[in-house]
C-alpha cells in the first residue's frame, strides 16, 4: 500500500517529477564526489599529518640533544691534561683560586662559543677527596648548590655521564636539571679524578618544547630507564604512565591508529640513555581531515542548495504555463472554445501553446459554423413541414364543413370549427415573428372556444386592454 502512494504521489505532478529528477541527477554525484574525496584524500592528509609532526618533533628532539650535547662538550674540557693538571694541583687556598679562575675562564668561553652560557646556571667539580671546586656560578656565590659524592651507578654508563632530576642529589631545590659526569684521571692508575656538576633550569626544557604543545598539542615525556626526567603533564610518572598505556605507536597499523586517541613514537638520545616519547592527540591530527570533510561538507551542501532552487526554478519555467495550458484544455473540454494561451517563452513549450491556441480557434470557427449550418437545416425543415400545409386548402376544407353545419343547423359545430380554422391560420402565418396584441387575443379567444365547448360552457373567458395597446407587438 506504501508503495503504491509513493508511486502515485511520484507520478501525481510533473513539477514533483521534474524536481526529483533534478535533485537525483545532482546528489547522486555529489555524494559520489564526497565519498570519494574523504576516502582517498583522508588516509594521506592522516599520514602527511603523521609525518609532519613526527618531523617537527624530531627537529625538537634534535634540538633538545644539540643543547645536551653542547653540555656534553664543556664536560670534555676536564679531560683536558693542562684542566686536570690544575685540578690535581689545587691543594691549598692560594692554588685552589687560581684554579677555579682559570676553570672559569675556559668553561665561560666555551659556553659562549657553543651559546650556551645564558642556560647554564652553575658549573662546579667535586674532587675525589671530597673538595668542590665551583668553577662557574650564575646565580651568585651566594646561592651556590651544594652537593656529595654521586652514586657509583654513574660510573658503570656510557661515557660515565648522567642527566638527573635536582631532587636526587639535592632535595632542598626543584625545577632544576643536574649533568653528572664522571671524570678519570688520564693517567689510568690514579683512577677518577672526580665529577663534574653542570646546572641549568628546568625552563631550558619547556623553551624547547613549548611549540610542541601550543602548535601540535602533543605531550612530551622524557626518562633514562630509571625514573622520569621531564614531562608536559601534571599528573607525574602515573600520568605519563597512563598515557603511555593508551597511546599507539606510529608503527601500528592505519585502521589501529585512527581508533586511538593518541599515537606516540620515541627519540632516544644515546650518548645519555634518555628516551624522549611524544605523544600526539589524534584531535589535532585529525584537524586537516575535519577540515576537509567540513569545508567538501559545506561545499556540497551549498551546491545541492543552488541546485534545488535551480531546479526549482527550472521546473516552474516549464510546469507553469504547461499548467495553465491543461487548465484551458480542461475549459475547451467543457465547451469553452474561447480560452487562449498566453505565450511566455519562444521554446517547445511555446510552440504548444501556439498550437492550442490554434487549435482552439479552430474549433470555434468549426463549431459555430456547425451550429449556423444546423440552425439554418431546422429553419429549412420547419418551413418545409409549414409548406407541406397547404393553408388555403385547409381552410376552404374548413369553410365547407363550417357551412355544411351552418346547412344541417348545427351552429355549435360552426362555431368550434370557425375557432379552429384561425388557430390553424394563427399557427401558420409565415409574416413575422412578432405578432400583435389583438391577434394574440383573436388567437387566444379562438382556442378558449374550442376549450369551453369541451367543458360544456363552464369556462369563462374575458381580456380587458386598453384600445391603444391592441396594435402593439406581443
Amino acid at each position: 500500500m506504501k508503495r503504491v502512494r509513493i508511486k502515485t504521489w511520484l507520478e501525481s505532478r510533473l513539477n514533483r517529477k521534474i524536481f526529483l529528477s533534478f535533485l537525483t541527477v545532482s546528489l547522486i554525484p555529489l555524494c559520489i564526489v564526497y565519498c570519494y574525496i574523504n576516502s582517498a584524500y583522508s588516509e594521506k592528509l592522516r599520514s602527511d599529518a603523521f609525518t609532519q609532526n613526527q618531523l617537527t618533533e624530531r627537529n625538537t628532539a634534535v634540538l633538545l640533544e644539540d643543547y645536551l650535547t653542547k653540555i656534553e662538550y664543556i664536560s670534555n674540557l676536564f679531560f683536558d691534561s693542562d684542566t686536570q693538571a690544575m685540578i690535581r694541583g689545587a691543594s691549598d687556598s692560594l692554588s685552589s683560586y687560581s684554579a677555579r679562575m682559570a676553570l672559569e675562564k675556559k668553561v665561560r668561553v666555551n659556553l659562549d662559543l657553543f651559546k650556551v652560557m645564558a642556560y647554564v646556571d652553575q658549573v662546579t667539580f667535586l674532587k675525589q677527596d671530597g673538595t668542590a671546586m665551583d668553577v662557574m656560578n650564575s646565580l651568585g656565590y651566594a646561592d651556590t648548590i651544594l652537593f656529595s659524592v654521586p652514586p657509583e651507578e654513574v660510573g658503570k654508563r656510557f661515557k660515565n655521564q648522567r642527566l638527573m632530576r635536582i631532587e636526587e642529589l639535592n632535595d632542598s631545590y626543584t625545577d632544576k636539571y643536574v649533568y653528572l659526569r664522571q671524570i678519570d684521571d688520564l693517567d689510568l692508575k690514579n683512577g677518577t679524578l672526580g665529577w663534574l656538576f653542570i646546572v641549568f633550569d628546568r625552563d631550558q626544557f619547556d623553551l624547547l618544547l613549548q611549540d610542541l604543545r601550543t602548535v601540535l598539542n602533543t605531550e612530551i615525556a622524557m626518562d633514562d630507564g630509571q625514573q622520569l626526567l621531564y614531562d608536559t603533564m601534571s599528573g607525574g610518572p602515573e600520568a605519563v604512565n597512563r598515557l603511555r598505556a593508551a597511546a599507539v605507536s606510529y608503527s601500528a597499523p592505519p585502521k589501529e591508529r585512527r581508533r586511538a586517541e593518541s599515537i606516540s613514537w620515541d627519540y632516544r638520545i644515546e650518548n645519555l640513555g634518555i628516551r624522549v616519547t611524544f605523544f600526539d592527540d589524534m584531535k589535532g591530527v585529525e584537524s586537516n581531515i575535519r577540515a576537509l570533510s567540513t569545508m567538501t561538507g559545506t561545499v556540497i551542501f551549498i551546491t545541492v542548495l543552488i541546485i534545488l532552487a535551480a531546479s526549482f526554478l527550472f521546473s516552474e519555467t516549464i510546469v507553469r504555463p504547461v499548467t495553465r495550458l491543461h487548465k484551458n484544455l480542461v475549459r475547451v473540454k467543457e465547451g469553452d472554445y474561447t480560452v487562449r494561451v498566453h505565450v511566455e517563452t519562444r521554446d517547445e513549450v511555446g510552440d504548444l501553446c501556439d498550437a492550442f491556441n490554434g487549435m482552439a480557434e479552430e474549433i470555434d470557427r468549426l463549431v459555430n459554423r456547425v451550429y449556423s449550418v444546423e440552425l439554418k437545416e431546422k429553419e429549412a425543415a420547419i418551413k418545409a413541414l409549414q409548406a407541406q400545409i397547404n393553408p388555403h386548402f385547409l381552410y376552404n376544407t374548413l369553410d365547407m364543413i363550417k357551412s355544411m353545419a351552418e346547412l344541417y343547423g348545427a351552429l355549435q359545430v360552426s362555431e368550434m370549427i370557425m375557432a379552429l380554422s384561425k388557430l390553424f391560420r394563427y399557427a401558420t402565418h409565415t409574416d413575422g415573428v412578432l405578432v400583435t396584441i389583438r391577434e394574440e387575443l383573436e388567437n387566444l379567444s379562438s382556442y378558449m372556444t374550442i376549450v369551453n365547448a369541451r367543458f360544456g360552457g363552464r369556462i369563462a373567458f374575458a381580456a380587458r386592454v386598453p384600445e391603444e395597446l391592441l396594435a402593439e407587438p406581443s
